[in-house]
């Protein structure tokens, strides 16, 4: 399995080498847009505010408040 995992690799290798696109003209293609959104990080999320924790805290019961 090895050797046929290395001979797909130099058989990419050879076919990769025979290509004329530039960087940019290969970025602006189809593939790559949607392989770069696939990996693109996700949004870090919203720091909460403290409007949000006091509504919160009011919401829970006074036996939950004691514990």
């Amino acid at each position: 399995m090895l050797v046929g995992v290395g001979a797909l690799l130099a058989l990419l290798a050879a076919i990769g080498s025979r290509v004329t696109w530039t960087w940019t003209d290969l970025r602006e293609t189809r593939g790559y847009q949607v392989l770069a959104r696939a990996f693109e990080p996700p949004e870090p999320p919203e720091p909460a505010t403290q409007e949000g924790h006091d509504r919160d805290s009011s919401d829970r019961t006074d036996e939950e408040k004691t514990r």
